[in-house]
């Protein structure tokens, strides 16, 4: 009776246990790996173990190989380039799609800048103005007249500056050019009729 009931729950759990479930979308559907399902399995030998793990490698490499010449396909590569050389190109490729914009992101781009740039000109006011390029921006009047009042003012601080000890005695002006440059017009009159008074006393 207990030999029954051993058998049946044996029977029972294989019957139980799933089966390798296959790809219905793959072309080739390849067995389950490892070994197989039940509670009396026989062990491998070391030559069928290593032929197991054989065919494994071989499974994996040529899976690799098949997505690999798929990958250098749709990226428009060397298909015999190494799989470094793949990786970078196609890295690289996605990259440069990924920073490349439409037209409507620099339209987009380009109306966000000329917003800037008129907020810029409001906030400088009206004092700041155009010219003939519209990169360059001019000061008004104001701040050219200052400029020129301050290079007048160095040149007036330049001349009330002492002479230098090694200046030539020959750009120094002599008395009678002294007289001449800062005589008035009141005083050559004065001088005109002291002459003429010395004249008729000498008559």
């Amino acid at each position: 009776m207990e030999s029954e009931k051993v058998s049946k729950t044996s029977q029972k759990g294989q019957s139980q246990q799933p089966e390798p479930s296959t790809s219905t979308g793959s072309v080739t559907s390849r067995p389950r790996r490892g070994r197989p399902s039940g509670a009396n399995r026989v062990p491998l030998t070391l030559e069928e173990r290593r032929a197991r793990n054989a065919q494994y490698e071989r499974e994996r490499r040529e899976d690799f190989a098949a997505a690999q010449t798929e990958l250098a396909e749709a990226a428009g590569c060397d298909p015999n380039a190494s799989t470094i050389n793949l990786m970078a190109f196609v890295v690289t490729k996605l990259k440069n799609a990924s920073e490349d914009l439409s037209i409507e992101e620099y339209q987009r781009i380009n109306a966000n800048l000329e917003a800037q740039i008129a907020s810029c000109f409001e906030r400088l006011g009206p004092e700041y103005v155009l010219s003939g390029d519209e990169d360059d921006v001019e000061p008004d009047d104001s701040n050219t007249r200052k400029r020129k009042l301050s290079q007048e003012t160095s040149r007036d601080e330049k001349r009330m500056r002492p002479a230098s000890p090694n200046s030539p005695e020959s750009e120094l002006p002599t008395p009678s050019q002294f007289a001449h440059h800062t005589q008035s017009p009141l005083l050559q009159l004065e001088t005109a009729l002291e002459q003429e008074i010395a004249l008729r006393f000498c008559e």
